[in-house]
Order: C-alpha cells, then structure tokens, then sequence
C-alpha cells in the first residue's frame, strides 16, 4: 500500500467566519469526496482581544485557515460523522500503513498539531502531537501510527504496540491550534492521508 486519501479537499467547498472578543465555537459540516462522505470542522475561538474577523475556507483543494493578531484559535476536523453530527463510523483497515499525514502549504506562526483515531475494538488511539514553527514552504505533519495509547494505558503516550486496533478505524480526528507566543495564523492544508 501506497496512500489510502482521506482528504484532499477537492470537495464540500465552504467558508465559514466569525468574530467576537468571547470565546466561540462554530460547527461545520460539508459533504463530498473525501473519506466517509463528510467532513466535520467545530472551529474554536478561544481568544480574540481585538474581536477580529477569523475564518476558514476550502477552496481550491486546500483547507485555508486566517486568524487575526490575539486570536486563540482551535480546529478539530473530523471524519466518520454525518451531516448533522452524529456518529456515522466508517471501517477502515490501516494496519498496513506506517503514518498519518497532514501536508501543508505553509503557515505563518506557530501551531500545534494532534490526532485520535476511534476504533470499534479500541475507543481511541492518541497519536503523540507535535509543535511547529512558520514555514513558506511546503510540509508535512507525520503521526507516527505505531506510537502513542489506546485506552489499555492512555497515559504512556510513547508505547509501542502490535497496532491490531488499526484494523476497524471508524473515526478520525485531526486538531490544529494556536501555538504561538502572540497568535495570529495563516496556513493551508492540501491533504491528509495514511502512508
């Protein structure tokens, strides 16, 4: 196995904003392409001291976050729920594959990046995060698939195990947020997908 996509924005194209110096939360859903038939975005503003206008658009095969100077900001996107939100788990087996991949375009501050996956024989498997500084070229984000915790020991985040909960993956969750010392991010994501 090469690549098993599961999004690479070429559909479900929205754009969604908000502002407001208290903390919001918007839900998104879009339906298309991309793996399980929907995508599910809940956009955090956790901050926003000048309550600046923050957006996100998928546009023209990429997922493009703005967020304003002082603004907290938190995306979950998920796969494996319906257009109402509901859980509507997929089963797929990637036992084979080595990596979770986000690629980006670039990103102009700071961010941290994380991943879950849910399972039926394991509810979830906590892939180790990472933080990154900007970037103006292309990269990409790997969650190595053999590291991190299922529910059995949630708390060792550096196990290594047999990965047998990596054969029915039902749901994924993709979390990027703010990292910077003053928050203010400008990025695009062009794919995620298995390797």
């Amino acid at each position: 196995m090469t690549e098993l996509l599961i999004d690479d924005f070429s559909s479900g194209e929205t754009l969604v904003s908000m502002n407001g110096s208290v903390p919001q939360l918007k839900r998104a859903y879009q339906a298309g392409s991309m793996q399980g038939g929907v995508r599910a975005v809940h956009f955090h503003q956790v901050t926003n001291e000048y309550s600046l206008t923050g957006s996100f658009a998928v546009r023209k095969h990429a997922f493009v976050s703005s967020q304003p100077f002082h603004t907290n900001h938190r995306f979950e996107i998920l796969y494996g729920y319906d257009l109402k939100g509901n859980p509507n788990p997929f089963s797929l087996d990637v036992s084979g594959f080595k990596t979770l991949q986000l690629s980006f375009e670039g990103m102009n501050g700071g961010l941290n990046f994380n991943a879950q996956l849910l399972s039926g024989t394991v509810s979830r498997r906590i892939l180790p995060g990472t933080n990154m500084g900007e970037s103006a070229e292309s990269f990409n984000v790997d969650f190595d698939l053999r590291r991190g915790s299922s529910f059995q020991n949630p708390l060792d985040l550096n196990q290594v195990d047999d990965g047998s909960d990596l054969m029915n993956i039902g749901a994924i969750l993709v979390i990027v947020q703010s990292a910077g010392v003053i928050p203010a991010n400008d990025y695009a994501i062009k794919r995620i997908s298995f390797i």
